[in-house]
């Protein structure tokens, strides 16, 4: 068992390992409580890891754990949320849906720190899935920008995707719809487009 000190430096360790000089104003790794000012906390107490979530002056989480892979991938998940919240910011185009391309680097950030993160990543993005009627794809030329802010590598890797979610809907026997990006038939609709 790791002190809270101990804790830390294996958390930093790990994550500028794999992610660089990534950084987190909202993670503190001392005891926390309903008092303490909104973030994350992590520590030990009494041989065991906590894991506390405080928001507007209120414990809203404390997940308790003796595994100390269970705290480096809570803090993975704080650290690549900032990691991909920045990469949207500075990569969207207007007009494109960019959940996708939101999940596919979250699932390259947690395959750096091993198959076993990779693999409760994948349960995680399936869980998600399950929650809709149908899951959809969209030809390649839709997803173009993905290439250009370098999300992915090539045509083929956006293939990929689309291939993943074929699989995953017959994994979920989900129906699994191909769309593309039309918003209206005519062209004087395209005037209601503007609107909404």
């Amino acid at each position: 068992m790791l002190s809270t000190e101990e804790l830390r430096n294996y958390v930093y360790n790990e994550i500028q390992t794999r992610l660089g000089d990534a950084t987190c104003g909202n993670l503190f790794f001392t005891e926390g409580t309903d008092s303490s000012v909104e973030g994350t906390y992590i520590f030990n107490q009494n041989s065991k890891y906590h894991i506390l979530f405080t928001e507007k002056g209120k414990i809203r989480s404390d997940i308790v754990t003796e595994e100390k892979r269970e705290v480096l991938w809570n803090a993975v998940q704080i650290f690549s949320f900032n990691i991909i919240l920045n990469y949207a910011i500075c990569n969207r185009e207007k007009g494109k849906d960019f959940r996708r391309a939101f999940f596919t680097k979250e699932k390259e950030i947690f395959s750096l720190f091993g198959k076993d993160f990779e693999k409760r990543k994948d349960e995680e993005i399936e869980e998600i899935a399950n929650s809709y009627d149908y899951l959809e794809i969209q030809p390649i030329g839709n997803n173009q920008f993905l290439i250009r802010n370098e999300t992915v590598k090539d045509e083929e890797a956006l293939r990929d995707i689309n291939r993943k979610i074929v699989d995953l809907g017959e994994k979920l026997n989900k129906p699994v719809v191909a769309t593309c990006d039309v918003h209206f038939i005519d062209p004087q609709d395209e005037v209601y487009r503007r609107i909404l």
